[in-house]
């Protein structure tokens, strides 16, 4: 909680948690941030990091959309930035083929039922 309470009192708008960090406090975080820190977020893929099975989200605010995993906190400044994050997991690691398809000149999810089985334990190979 103590942690809270500290990204509650700074200037910093944006408090990433890691996964061991419990749900409960996640929600009350985000309860008491400002309006202006609230930013909607949509799910894209998983994260392109070796080693992070994680996803990706789009955040939208004030100064423009940029995308960062609720993971690992990696963070993407365009879309053609992630773009090339996920070319360069791909020529590392064929088994990440099954996470991504190429639509309209960029990268998004395969569908859920295209990952093979043991993905997690793969990615988290990687490191």
């Amino acid at each position: 909680m103590e942690m809270i309470r500290e990204a509650l009192g700074s200037k910093e708008k944006t408090l990433v948690l890691h996964r061991d960090a419990c749900a409960r406090c996640e929600s009350e975080v985000a309860a008491r941030l400002p309006a202006e820190a609230k930013r909607p977020s949509v799910r894209l893929m998983r994260c392109p990091e070796a080693g992070c099975s994680g996803w990706v989200a789009r955040y939208e605010d004030t100064q423009g959309t940029h995308y960062q995993c609720w993971e690992c906190g990696a963070g993407w400044g365009s879309l053609r930035e992630l773009d090339c994050a996920i070319d360069d997991i791909l020529d590392r690691y064929d088994h990440r083929l099954c996470c991504y398809r190429m639509v309209d000149g960029h990268w998004t999810a395969a569908p859920p039922e295209q990952e093979s089985r043991d993905l997690v334990s793969r990615i988290e190979s990687e490191i």
